[in-house]
């Protein structure tokens, strides 16, 4: 993992995902840090195959937030068909909703912020 932040300037890495974010699972698709308004309250957010897990910023000792993974049809539901699945606690959405699908989404939501 690199954080970059502000046109690309590189802040650090490369970094294993577990030696920052202990907690979280070691292959992460994605992570979008969001900063900006203060209704954000500059939420980390994570993504890993069909699920969606949410940093517990105000306690770093319980590095995941309450009530998380929760699977992404949770809040794009155009990925509703679900499986059940034994490694989480959360239904796995099928495997025809990517995180490709998402990226315009993220990138819409990052600019609105």
């Amino acid at each position: 993992m690199w954080r970059v932040v502000n046109h690309g300037r590189e802040l650090y890495g490369p970094n294993l995902i577990s030696e920052i974010f202990p907690g979280l699972p070691e292959k992460i698709d994605a992570a979008v840090e969001i900063h900006g308004h203060i209704w954000i309250f500059s939420e980390l957010y994570f993504m890993q195959g069909d699920f969606i897990y949410k940093m517990n910023t105000s306690d770093y000792r319980l590095p995941v937030a309450k009530g998380y993974p929760v699977p992404i049809s949770k809040y794009w539901p155009f990925c509703e068909e679900q499986k059940p699945s034994s490694h989480y606690s959360a239904p796995q959405t099928s495997s025809s909703c990517h995180l490709r699908a998402l990226i315009p989404v993220l990138l819409l939501l990052i600019c609105l912020s």
